[in-house]
């Protein structure tokens, strides 16, 4: 996006309108004002998006995977070597189209891989994804046994229907293949095997995640403790005080953030839904961007969100977005969807705008914050007018180029529309859409937060979270509190002895 800018900027120069544009920027007022003003200027200076993004392409798929072939049979099997042959397949698998041989071929690879790494579950699911495609036939023996192998050292009664398929494609191969004889050797090596080690069925579970903390709740703040509360004042705006002496290792609240986002570098070693570390990722269907741990996870994430961002992540990828521009547009899908319509969302919010008490703006109804409603994140502060020209006006850039793609590749705003900025601006929906995701480029700096996880000694982040509740805390350079990322929650506990504000 800096090239864009920097285009756009010097054709304004050119022109003499570089100072005159930016005082008439300065004076807008609304969020929505900023991205109509932007969207005429692209207009007028014949600016807009060009990029395509990285689509599934067979020939980048099937460059990888022997790219991975090569590390894979380079020498010792160590494990710095299998991560590097997991990852190639792995960006195999994200290309290859759905369904294709070359998918098929990027997963049976894989699964080599995750045997000699000892994640034999993983090794099942990705030869079971691999045979349910176009995986040739004559490679579909050698298949079979390594999922035989892995039922073996799993103690899985599955063995031996898994071995008679063996069997079967095994008297399909052709008689002059020169791998037929020695996957006949292996296959009555098993057969023999089978019979001593496959005696009960032994279940493997998965270990069950830890309960989270319990604490009396607070009635305004449903995730917090009751030992808190929330305030208002001039000097430090919202923020949360003790009502109660606290002690050190109190938990003080458990949120779970209204929306979460992976971040961009951990696509293809996390899942793109849960967020949680997978060694067999699956890609979506149709883009190059989001990876899932599961069918299941894609299937969620399709019907949430992705459905949009699918077509429109990858072009902004390619313009080396940031995970805080892809984060204000998925915000803004799920405010749109949690509403219902376009209709329904501006009156909400209409709702949210008119509240007069900085305090519990923000708040539902009932008098509460609830962490799980989009009026909870819209609450939050911008520090608008702390902005400069130039911050504000690359941000709503950033915007109007999320916007066009959204507008013009995908069915949001009913249907496709054309690739026209002239149209787009005369579309009180989209301006008003990209009003939304306007203000969450504001919003997401100053209030969003990490999700982290462990990776050996180091604590490293996996995500961004919108948690509206523990954004009210104030920062301070001597924390008193600690955050601790769980699967789905934030866990905060207290550092120190804190003692009850008396105002």
């Amino acid at each position: 996006m800096n090239e864009v800018q920097d285009m756009l900027n010097a054709k304004m120069v050119v022109k003499g309108k570089s100072f005159e544009i930016s005082h008439q920027f300065m004076k807008l007022k609304t969020d929505e004002e900023r991205i109509i003003f932007t969207l005429n200027l692209l207009q007028e200076y014949n600016v807009f998006p060009t990029k395509t993004g990285m689509p599934k392409n067979a020939k980048e798929s099937e460059k990888l995977r022997e790219q991975g072939n090569a590390v894979f049979v380079s020498g010792t099997l160590q494990s710095k070597t299998c991560i590097s042959a997991l990852q190639l397949y792995t960006k195999s698998i994200t290309f290859a189209p759905y369904p294709s041989e070359q998918l098929a071929l990027g997963y049976a690879n894989r699964s080599a891989v995750l045997f000699q790494l000892g994640l034999h579950s993983e090794c099942i699911q990705d030869i079971d994804r691999a045979l349910a495609i176009n995986y040739p036939d004559n490679l579909r023996a050698k298949l079979c046994l390594r999922k035989t192998e892995c039922l073996m050292i799993l103690g899985d009664r599955r063995v031996e229907n898994t071995l008679e398929e063996a069997q079967h494609w095994l008297n399909k191969m052709s008689l002059s293949d020169t791998n037929r004889e020695k996957l006949k050797t292996k296959l009555d090596t098993l057969h023999n095997k089978s019979v001593k080690t496959v005696s009960a069925n032994k279940e493997i579970n998965a270990p069950k995640s830890s309960s989270l903390p319990t604490f009396e709740r607070n009635d305004e703040v449903p995730c917090a403790s009751s030992a808190l509360a929330v305030k208002y004042n001039e000097r430090y705006g919202r923020h949360v005080v003790a009502t109660r002496d606290i002690n050190p290792g109190e938990v003080i609240a458990v949120e779970q953030p209204y929306s979460r986002i992976l971040l961009s570098e951990n696509v293809q070693t996390h899942c793109s839904n849960c967020l949680e570390v997978c060694w067999a990722n699956i890609p979506c269907n149709y883009c190059t961007y989001a990876m899932y741990c599961s069918e299941k996870c894609r299937d969620v994430e399709w019907k949430k969100c992705h459905d949009i961002e699918c077509p429109v992540f990858p072009a902004l990828m390619e313009y080396d977005f940031y995970n805080l521009d892809l984060f204000s547009m998925r915000l803004a899908v799920f405010a749109l969807r949690e509403a219902g319509g376009f209709t329904e969302l501006r009156t909400m919010l209409k709702e949210v705008d008119e509240h007069n008490d900085p305090r519990t703006k923000g708040f539902s109804r009932d008098g509460k914050l609830h962490n799980d409603r989009y009026i909870s994140v819209y609450g939050l502060t911008t520090n608008t007018e702390k902005r400069s020209v130039p911050d504000l006006f690359k941000r709503a850039l950033n915007t109007c180029f999320i916007l066009y793609f959204i507008a013009t590749r995908t069915v949001m705003f009913g249907a496709k529309l054309p690739e026209d900025l002239s149209v787009l601006v005369k579309n009180n929906d989209v301006t008003f859409f990209g009003n939304l995701i306007l203000r969450h480029q504001q919003i997401i700096p100053c209030n969003m937060h990490t999700f982290g996880e462990l990776q050996g000694l180091e604590y490293t982040d996996r995500g961004i979270g919108a948690l509206p509740f523990l954004s009210l805390f104030n920062h301070s350079c001597s924390a008193n509190i600690l955050r601790h990322s769980r699967s789905k929650h934030e866990v905060i506990y207290t550092l120190y002895p804190i003692r009850k504000v008396i105002r």
